[in-house]
């Protein structure tokens, strides 16, 4: 019979709180920064993304970043935000992912990016446990 997962240690409060920051992304590399707010996707976004990742979802992927580490998600998904994030600020729906993948050949060219989340709504970065840090302002807030 399977057994029921431990209840968090962790508080309720503090679960909750975390649920409610808006995540979004800051993207440096390659002489770029794009941000990718969750806020900015919709379903069409995610539809192009599961089809041209043959995987998730864009709003998966967020769900991903959320509940951990980014240190923890692995180079194609990291690969599919710097895709999804260009597409939106340049406005070049036609970008394929796999033409933003071709530039990653290997994880080398990766390790020259950046990925910082943040809450959007704040503007404040994200610490590994998904919690603003006080006075680290990485972006401007949402409007």
């Amino acid at each position: 019979m399977a057994k029921a997962p431990a209840p968090s240690t962790e508080p309720a409060h503090e679960i909750e709180a975390r649920k409610k920051v808006a995540l979004a992304i800051k993207v440096i590399g390659s002489g770029q920064e794009w941000v990718l707010r969750k806020s900015q996707l919709g379903p069409a976004d995610d539809l192009d993304c599961r089809k041209q990742t043959e995987q998730y979802s864009m709003s998966s992927m967020f769900a991903m970043l959320q509940s951990g580490s980014i240190q923890w998600v692995g180079t194609d998904i990291l690969v599919a935000i710097i895709w999804m994030a260009e597409r939106k600020m340049t406005g070049r729906k036609s970008l394929s992912y796999r033409e933003v993948l071709r530039r990653f050949p290997s994880n080398d060219e990766l390790e020259e990016y950046e990925f910082i989340p943040f809450d959007a709504v704040t503007g404040l970065r994200l610490s590994e446990e998904g919690e603003p840090l006080e006075g680290e302002v990485v972006a401007d807030p949402e409007v």
